[in-house]
């Protein structure tokens, strides 16, 4: 798998070289060196897994829509370590494997991607993982991460904050109460970075 990572790492860097002329980064250094995270990101375009996988060190483990791993591009999804997000599937116990590992787990809580520039709320399916780890005495960090592409697609932009203190929620009256928070959560602070690059047409800022 580490042979087949890295082959696909390179694959990747030709691909992105040849996609944007440039590649703008911030916030990098709030990415986890070592230890399992979860990192969350709005979802605007196919290439967003590509650029997120090439910020992260180590293993990544994608959590996508089933849409995205049909065909070719299924099979290089997967062999990148990406996963369907289904339903009937123990999402929880399914992380935990990665996790367990020290590997991070990328996951895209809108849940499909959108075109029509918003960042739409998330599904609590990663603050649901997040809140599983607290209760095993296990503070996963939360990294959020914003994309945006320039006009003409030339240029990516991407942004990562520093990591979401998750402990302070486990106190919260009710498991529900805390997911909707965390998750409210991820979704101001995915808003917030996306306005600081500039993506003036997310409207969903305003709401934040």
């Amino acid at each position: 798998m580490f042979k087949l990572n890295g082959f696909w790492r390179l694959v990747n860097r030709i691909v992105l070289a040849v996609k944007f002329g440039a590649i703008d980064v911030s916030g990098k250094e709030h990415i986890p060196t070592t230890g399992p995270f979860i990192l969350v990101s709005n979802h605007i375009s196919r290439f967003d897994g590509l650029l997120i996988h090439k910020m992260i060190d180590g293993q990544a483990n994608f959590m996508v829509s089933p849409n995205e791993l049909k065909g070719f591009q299924g099979h290089v999804l997967t062999s990148m370590g990406a996963f369907p997000a289904i339903a009937s599937r123990n999402v929880v116990d399914y992380a935990s494997k990665f996790l367990a590992k020290g590997e991070a787990l990328v996951i895209f809580p809108e849940g499909n991607i959108f075109l029509d520039g918003n960042t739409h709320p998330f599904k609590s399916g990663a603050a649901r993982i997040a809140l599983a780890f607290v209760q095993e005495s296990l503070n996963l960090p939360i990294v959020p991460c914003a994309i945006h592409y320039s006009e003409k697609g030339s240029k990516a932009h991407i942004a990562f904050a520093p990591p979401i203190d998750i402990a302070e929620y486990q106190s919260l009256p009710n498991k529900a109460y805390a997911l909707k928070c965390l998750s409210q959560r991820m979704y101001r602070e995915v808003c917030f970075l996306r306005y600081g690059l500039n993506a003036v047409s997310d409207k969903s800022v305003l709401f934040c």
